[in-house]
């Protein structure tokens, strides 16, 4: 009919299709058939070419990360210690977090005999992995030439129960933990109210009740820890790593305007930047302008 050039339908084909679509069973769709194995096989291919482009990026830059820590820790062993220090702080400035990269910049400043800024990086180093004994020992012995102690790592250089508890798991790792801890609590909540609606068994009484608990001791560990680090585990913290000036305007010329000396090992939380400025929030809550070679970040 479609094709033919003198083709004509009969007078009734409308009313005829009409009751053959009535009469065709089409089969609606299935979920279960989505894990067919002929259905499943894309998925799987999707899966693997992305692990396998994640496993190549992470490849390549582990590679690129080892040959760039490679030239800093060559120049260190070859004790030109400048050259190490700055190779350090290039890492640093293109990953903040990378602990390695402070605890090695606190070592090249000690043999520089900059025990004051080495001091800072050692806490930096600390605070971003606690777990590692060589920080530790580095903490110990910058802090002693360094002349300052903070009072957020005190109980760190006393070695407390306190301390052994935070020291587990740095300040963001606690976050999580502490998330976690939260997600306990829903759970167990969750499931007693699934046993309250009688959609689960009398065991689901226990099984809330152990989920409540070990949650809420996670979220109780996770506090106290966090509060032992104190301003350190805020993103916007840094150290006054040496004897500093606060002033009121982020300038040095107008000898009218209000200063305050810092002393080193102050913690504050910056809050701007500006030409070589922070403007800066202390714990007590007063804030002033002052020169960010003088402040040692902590997270960014």
């Amino acid at each position: 009919v479609l094709y033919h050039r003198d083709a004509r339908l009969p007078d009734d084909w409308i009313p005829r299709a009409k009751q053959a679509l009535l009469e065709t069973w089409l089969p609606g769709f299935q979920w279960s058939s989505l894990f067919y194995r002929k259905n499943l096989f894309p998925f799987f291919a999707l899966i693997l070419a992305t692990f396998l482009v994640l496993a190549t990026t992470t490849a390549l830059s582990a590679a690129g990360a080892a040959g760039s820590a490679a030239k800093p820790m060559d120049a260190y062993k070859a004790a030109d210690f400048l050259v190490a220090e700055h190779g350090w702080r290039e890492q640093i400035k293109h990953n903040p977090t990378d602990w390695t990269a402070h605890y090695n910049l606190s070592l090249a400043l000690a043999q520089q005999d900059r025990w004051g800024e080495s001091a800072s990086q050692a806490i930096v180093a600390l605070v971003q992995h606690p777990r590692d004994p060589l920080v530790r020992w580095q903490l110990h012995l910058a802090l002693n030439k360094g002349g300052y102690l903070p009072e957020p790592i005190k109980p760190f250089a006393n070695e407390t129960p306190q301390a052994s508890l935070a020291g587990l798991c740095s300040p963001a790792e606690w976050q999580h933990i502490l998330y976690g801890g939260v997600f306990l609590v829903a759970s167990g909540i969750m499931i007693a109210l699934l046993r309250g609606y009688r959609f689960c068994g009398k065991w689901a009484y226990v099984v809330s009740g152990l989920i409540l608990f070990s949650g809420a001791i996670v979220i109780a560990a996770a506090l106290y820890s966090l509060r032992t680090y104190g301003p350190l585990s805020d993103e916007r913290a840094a150290i006054v790593w040496k004897t500093a000036t606060l002033y009121s305007v982020p300038t040095e010329a107008d000898e009218e305007q209000k200063t305050t000396p810092v002393s080193p090992g102050s913690i504050v939380l910056v809050q701007k930047d500006y030409l070589g400025w922070r403007q800066v929030t202390f714990p007590n809550g007063q804030t002033g302008w002052i020169r960010a070679d003088n402040l040692t970040s902590v997270w960014e």
